[in-house]
């Protein structure tokens, strides 16, 4: 037995010295990669390539990309002004140093993927089949590209998404380390720069345009601009947009200020607004109170830069009406307030009722994986419009909350039964749009989920991710916390080894078994039968204690099945600690039961 030891210590000790040359080389693959990512970025920056046209500064940047990551395809998307889809604005095809524009994504198609783009900076796929945030991208793309890994980071540019810079291996798996992670949001902070510079450019434009030129670039825009003399506030041009949707015409307002026009709510953020511009030649996302023509009071997010207009100082602006976004936050706020305080044994049926009413569905339920079964779903609370309903469990394959657990928070906003057409349910219930979310614990595994189904399309789909996010929250620690709660009280009634009662649990039975026939004019008997293995410390003391916990575990099985099959009487049967065991037998028709069990238990 000795020659093994010995030659295990000393194949343990030599590769020692090997391991540090092999840190020593990834340390220096490491610090060549990064040297090679900053040399990319400093040229860049050198080349004046950000100053020129969009399309141009795009080609550029997916080649320097390409070749610094040494990947198959490089491409950068943005964001149509709706969110709902992004369009192509340059893909670089490194095989073939071709480049490619104009394909678009739509959010309906892959809603994961636009809500993974949302609420991350940075998109590391490494399998991204069967990653969840782009595994729905797998038919339509990834495959017919020969996609194997996508790395993602998204544009944000003025506090808002703009798209995203995708890199993706082609054929060649890729795990994605830290400063690769960090190079492409690099070139999507490169991205942001080239679309601010070209607001400064048409800013720039508006100040020398001819009149034609000014109408196609001001008038025609599709943001509500507006264009304000600095040193006394007069307007001098309002965007055919800003008319449309704000109700005031050119002759009503221009010529005048802001003010007297009746627009601004509060005169204080009016010299607010005016004096920032004065000062610091800009300010972004200033939000005001505004009122239309009709009365209407809107809030909007202010962004304004100093231009020389006509040989004079003034403020080119844009407002974004975010009334409804902030109406939408607080209504958000308010119900987390009212999610939080659901508590009580009708949890979880309280929980599904808010939900219904707060996002307007026909049908809400909260399901948990089923433990003996995790093909299918049992659901522990649901409500329709007109009340709770009855729980059931439902299979998992073909349905849409197979794609919620596989993908995480999914939405359908029409069409799901056809969607899902083995999902027979759907088009028997009649519904048309489905919002779902996973509840998941602490530790990252999924226990269930929360579903929302209507009967006409759904028009909010965002606002309704949004609610559904909050109350998955608020579901999924209750459910954590009740399996958890449910763990401790198993583990403080049961022997951990065997998984019988152990002596606390069984001393509370008979207790509450007396106390019952003392109160009782009929008396009950009952019996106690205590059992212990002979010789079993010579188990322990030959074969080891891994061997005698397995006799013990063996011996509890017996004891456990042959009480289960016991026609005359069935007992508790627990574990008291070492070798010992006990059995309670109550509501014994005589004392002669206890001796039988005692000889078949022999």
């Amino acid at each position: 037995m000795s020659n093994p030891v010995k030659l295990v210590v000393a194949h343990s000790v030599a590769p020692v010295p090997i391991q540090v040359q092999q840190d020593d080389a990834q340390l220096s693959t490491v610090a060549a990669r990064v040297q090679r990512q900053q040399a990319s970025l400093l040229e860049v920056m050198r080349s004046g390539i950000l100053a020129r046209e969009l399309p141009e500064i795009y080609a550029r940047l997916t080649e320097v990309t390409a070749q610094t990551l040494n990947v198959g395809r490089v491409s950068i998307w943005r964001l149509n002004p709706s969110g709902d889809s992004i369009r192509c604005g340059d893909l670089f095809w490194a095989d073939t140093s071709a480049h490619f524009s104009g394909a678009e994504l739509s959010a309906t198609a892959y809603p994961a993927y636009f809500e993974a783009l949302r609420m991350n900076r940075v998109i590391s796929a490494s399998d991204a089949e069967y990653d969840p945030r782009t595994s729905e991208l797998t038919v339509d793309y990834l495959r017919p590209q020969g996609i194997r890994s996508m790395l993602d980071a998204a544009i944000w540019h003025d506090g808002a998404r703009q798209g995203v810079v995708c890199i993706e291996s082609v054929d060649i798996r890729r795990e994605w380390t830290p400063d690769e992670m960090q190079f492409v949001g690099s070139i999507a902070d490169l991205v942001a720069l080239a679309i601010e510079n070209e607001f400064r450019r048409a800013a720039q434009l508006l100040a020398t345009a001819s009149e034609q030129k000014f109408a196609q670039v001001f008038r025609l825009s599709p943001e509500c601009l507006v264009i304000t003399r600095l040193s006394d506030g007069i307007l001098l041009e309002l965007s055919d947009a800003f008319v449309a949707r704000s109700g005031y015409q050119r002759e009503d307002v221009i010529g005048r200020t802001s003010w007297e026009g009746g627009m601004w709510v509060d005169v204080g953020i009016r010299q607010q607004w005016l004096g920032r511009g004065v000062s610091d030649g800009q300010l972004c996302s200033m939000e005001a109170e505004m009122r239309l023509k009709s009365g209407e009071l809107r809030t909007v997010l202010l962004s304004s830069k100093r231009i020389v207009f006509d040989g004079q100082d003034c403020l080119l602006s844009v407002a974004r009406d975010i009334t409804n976004s902030k109406r939408q936050e607080r209504m958000l706020f308010e119900i987390a307030q009212a999610v939080a305080s659901v508590a009580g044994e009708s949890f979880f049926g309280s929980l599904a009722a808010r939900l219904s009413q707060a996002i307007g569905s026909d049908m809400a339920f909260i399901g948990e994986i089923d433990q003996d079964d995790a093909t299918q779903v049992r659901v522990i609370a649901a409500q329709m419009r007109d009340g709770p309903a009855e729980n059931f469990t439902y299979p998992l394959a073909g349905t849409p909350c197979e794609a919620i657990l596989q993908r995480g928070v999914c939405a359908y906003p029409r069409d799901v039964a056809i969607l899902f057409p083995r999902d027979l349910g759907l088009m028997k219930q009649g519904v048309q749009a489905y919002v779902g979310a996973p509840l998941i614990d602490s530790n990252g595994q999924t226990l269930g989920l929360i579903v929302a189904q209507f009967s006409a399309p759904l028009e909010h789909c965002d606002l309704a991710i949004q609610l559904l996010r909050i109350f998955a929250s608020r579901a999924s620690a209750e459910l954590e916390r009740r399996k958890q709660l449910a763990v401790l009280e198993y583990q403080a009634t049961h022997d951990f080894l065997t998984g019988l009662q152990n002596r606390a649990s069984l001393e509370k039975k008979i207790g509450i078994a007396i106390q019952a026939d003392q109160g009782s004019e009929i008396n009950k008997q009952g019996a106690l039968l205590l059992l212990d293995l002979d010789r079993f410390k010579e188990i322990n003391d030959t074969l080891g204690h891994t061997v005698g916990d397995s006799m013990l575990v063996k011996i509890a099985q017996r004891l456990a099945q042959e009480n289960h099959a016991s026609k005359m009487c069935r007992g508790q049967v627990a574990r008291l600690g070492g070798d010992e065991f006990a059995i309670w037998l109550g509501n014994m028709d005589g004392p002669q039961v206890a001796t039988q069990v005692a000889s078949r238990i022999l």
